[in-house]
C-alpha cells in the first residue's frame, strides 16, 4: 500500500516538476558546499514531504533527519528511503536537543506559517543549531504566485527572512529559478551562518 501511495505521489509531480524539484536540491547542496563540507554533518530537512530532498543529503554521507507534520508523507518517505531517519515533527517544536544540528534546511516551509509562527520557527532553528552551523531558507520569490497558492499564509520577502534570522550572518541571498525562462516562478534562497 505504501508503495502505491509513493507511486501516486510521484506521478502527481512527475516529469518536469520532479526534475525541477531535484534541481533545487542540487543547487542548495552546491551552494552550501561552498561554505561547509557536508560529509558527516547532521542535516535537518524540515518540511521534507516524501523525502525526495532529504535523500540528496543522505547521498552526501550526511546524518540526515527529515521532518514533516504530515503523517502520510512521513510514512511514504520511510517506505521509500528507509536509510533516513524521518519523523512526524513540526518546525515549531522539533524535539531536537539544543546545539545538535550542523545544517538546517527549511525549503518552502515558512510561507505555510503565520508571521508569529515563522518567528517562533526561527527561534527553534536557532535553539537546535550548533554554535558553528548553517541555515538554508527557501521561500517563493513572487508575492502574487505565493499568496495565490493554497496553504500559503504569508509572503516573506528577502528582508523579512533576514529579519527573522537577524542573529545570523547572511552568506548567500539569491534567487533560484526552476525554469530560467519563467522569472515569475523563482525561489528566494538565503543561507545563514552563526555570527
Amino acid at each position: 500500500m505504501i508503495t502505491e501511495m509513493l507511486e501516486q505521489v510521484h506521478q502527481e509531480i512527475e516529469g518536469k516538476e520532479m526534475r525541477k524539484f531535484h534541481k533545487r536540491y542540487d543547487y542548495l547542496i552546491r551552494e552550501l558546499g561552498q561554505f561547509v563540507s557536508l560529509r558527516g554533518k547532521t542535516v535537518i530537512d524540515c518540511g521534507c514531504g516524501e523525502g525526495d530532498g532529504a535523500i540528496h543529503f543522505a547521498r552526501k554521507k550526511c546524518e540526515t533527519i527529515g521532518m514533516d507534520v504530515s503523517k502520510k508523507r512521513i510514512r511514504i518517505a520511510k517506505a521509500a528511503f528507509p536509510q533516513i531517519d524521518f519523523r512526524v515533527k513540526s518546525i515549531l517544536d522539533t524535539g531536537l536537543p539544543d546545539d545538535s544540528v550542523d545544517v538546517f534546511i527549511c525549503s518552502e516551509t515558512l510561507e505555510h506559517l503565520t508571521r508569529s509562527q515563522s518567528l517562533k520557527a526561527a527561534e527553534e532553528i536557532g535553539r537546535v543549531c550548533k554554535p558553528i552551523s548553517h541555515v538554508c531558507i527557501t521561500v517563493p520569490e513572487n508575492k502574487k504566485v505565493c499568496l495565490d497558492k493554497k496553504g500559503h499564509k504569508q509572503y516573506l520577502s528577502s528582508k523579512t527572512v533576514c529579519r527573522h534570522f537577524r542573529e545570523w550572518e547572511v552568506i548567500l541571498n539569491d534567487i533560484f529559478y526552476k525554469n530560467p525562462k519563467n522569472k515569475k516562478r523563482g525561489n528566494r534562497v538565503v543561507i545563514f551562518t552563526r555570527k
